[in-house]
């Protein structure tokens, strides 16, 4: 074992040390660094000074009102979460195995079970952590009352339950994570195996949806509130209670630090602990396969895969494979005689590999199909709000779908990284080939803003001119959120590299929101001065353009250096 730990010790140090051999991504590490340091230091400081200031408790049937909703929400979250550990394959960006691991490590005279649960624990954790990351840098920088009370001695008994939850999610994860693997070595022994799992995960979801669909038609059929209809089944039915409780603890472990230890928290460490316990077991039964597994995951998921060949010959023979899985060619006839020229060649061949990719759309049509639900559920329980109260919420649908949808279609700037190689030896500017990147995103994104203009336009004809013109903004945002994440994306292009993606991800969500900052001063001023809106349009769509323009320029310096293989 102590191989192993020299291994992933030389690793973090090679990975810090990349990082600070180059002068761009040292000068963002130091600025990092620096920031979380004085944030952090300088809320604790005045924390302290004001630590006898206390906040008036919210009233207990407020506090009884929202925490049902919020635990609700929570579980929702953590249903979403918890897809990617059942699923080792789809650890693209940190491999779980690596073809290294198979002609190296694996041959080591070492017990297979302790390597594959260390390679195991090492670096699926570190898709956990990041999400236990961001948590900490909010209670630091956000909850620095609560880390105030903390050091001087005075916090209150349910703030030192702040553990809870970062412990019954790693127990979860791992649990989840081991889990995958074992569907992954019944696999093996049992082709289809996935298959029949699959479709009866999607039949229990499916009947319990239906259940809470049936609560809330018979609520809104009897003139009460169907969305707290659906939460309190959600909560205290039974049928629905059993099979979605190891995300109902989850969710009150999220909350012990404000409403305390319940038996629900008790009831799902020991769920997690005992499924932890049983996947051990059952690898540790099996411990004569799980080497073969391990090679078929490092096969199937690692990046070394896609290098061994030319990067972009590999990515493209990856996007081929995908799309022959589909049981028919989609067949366009409109188009089968349209034969584009130059950099037309170009985004219409990065369109149809996007199109073909059928697991890159699926999110972002879920996103749609749920903004669509959430509107009509908000229609069907908002009878007593006037018609410009129901456009305001249908707005902030429209302008956060737009966000939601940006961010679960960045997975495609990835493969503008594997490209590269290929697309950097054809006679166009940089700028126009990260245009051609850029584009067919930006124009799924758009297509399903207009679908969504549609359905909100049918609810509320008398608003369509308004709907209209928000419409135009959240689509001026689309490009402008594009080409600033694929900037930070190739400052840091290797993703299977720690530091870069701890990096990447700090400096996503700044870097986006100080490109959306002129355009966000343009549309207050617009709105302070009492501009017509169609002004304020305007005005934003040409900010939000002239920084898009800006950031593929940013872009392009970066792209031109960049080495797919390095």
């Amino acid at each position: 074992m102590q191989a192993l730990w020299f291994l992933t010790w030389r690793l973090l140090v090679n990975s810090v040390r990349r990082t600070f051999t180059n002068p761009l991504r040292a000068t963002f590490a130091v600025l990092v660094i620096l920031w979380f340091a004085f944030t952090i230091g300088s809320n604790l400081f005045f924390s302290l000074r004001h630590a006898s200031v206390t906040t008036t408790p919210l009233p207990a049937d407020l506090r009884q009102f929202h925490t049902e909703y919020l635990i609700a929400l929570l579980m929702g979250i953590h249903l979403v979460m918890l897809w990617q550990p059942l699923f080792p394959v789809t650890f693209r960006t940190v491999p779980l195995f690596t073809q290294a691991d198979v002609h190296f490590v694996f041959p080591a005279p070492q017990r297979r079970l302790l390597v594959f649960l260390f390679l195991l624990f090492t670096r699926g954790l570190v898709n956990s952590l990041m999400v236990l990351l961001i948590l900490l840098i909010m209670a630091a920088a956000i909850g620095h009352d609560l880390l105030a009370s903390l050091l001087t001695g005075s916090a209150p008994s349910r703030a030192r339950l702040a553990w809870v939850y970062p412990s019954m999610y790693l127990l979860a994860f791992v649990a989840l994570l081991m889990a995958g693997i074992l569907i992954v070595l019944q696999e093996e022994r049992q082709p289809g195996f996935h298959r029949r799992l699959k479709w009866m995960f999607w039949g229990l979801m499916g009947a319990l949806a239906a259940v809470l669909g049936w609560h809330g038609y018979r609520a809104w059929q009897g003139g009460t509130d169907p969305l707290h209809e659906v939460v309190w089944h959600l909560l205290h039915n039974p049928t629905l209670v059993v099979p979605l409780f190891p995300v109902r603890a989850l969710a009150e472990a999220a909350l012990a630090f404000t409403e305390g230890w319940t038996p629900a928290v008790s009831l799902g460490f020991v769920l997690w602990v005992g499924a932890l316990a049983w996947a051990v077991v059952l690898l540790w039964r099996y411990e004569y396969l799980l080497y073969d597994v391990a090679a078929q995951i490092a096969t199937l998921s690692s990046p070394f895969a896609l290098r061994r060949q030319s990067p972009a010959q590999a990515a493209y023979e990856a996007s081929v494979a995908a799309a022959q899985k589909r049981k028919r060619t989609v067949r366009w006839r409109l188009f089968e005689r349209w034969v584009p020229q130059g950099a037309w060649a170009l985004l219409w061949c990065h369109s149809l590999l996007m199109l073909r990719l059928s697991n890159t759309l699926q999110i972002p049509v879920t996103v749609f199909i749920g903004s669509v639900v959430m509107a009509t559920v908000f229609m069907l329980q908002a009878r007593s709000l006037t018609p410009s109260e129901q456009l305001g919420f249908m707005v902030a649908i429209q302008y956060m779908s737009t966000v939601l949808l940006v961010l679960t279609t960045q997975s495609w700037l990835v493969s503008v990284i594997r490209r590269a190689e290929m697309n950097k030896s054809l006679p166009f500017a940089a700028r126009v080939v990260l245009w051609t990147e850029v584009l067919p995103p930006t124009l799924m994104v758009w297509l399903l803003q207009i679908l969504l203009w549609a359905v909100f336009s049918s609810v509320l004809p008398m608003y369509l001119l308004a709907l209209g013109l928000h419409m135009l903004i959240a689509m001026s945002f689309v490009p402008l959120l594009f080409t600033v994440m694929l900037t930070v994306y190739l400052w840091f292009p290797d993703q299977s590299d720690y530091t870069q993606r701890v990096l990447l991800g700090v400096l996503l969500f700044p870097a986006m929101l100080l490109a959306s900052t002129p355009a966000l001063v343009a549309l207050g001023i617009g709105a302070w001065s009492g501009l017509p809106f169609w002004v304020q349009t305007i005005a934003t769509t040409m900010c939000n353009v002239s920084i898009s323009w800006l950031s593929i320029l940013v872009a392009a310096q970066q792209y031109v250096h960049i080495n797919p293989a390095e």
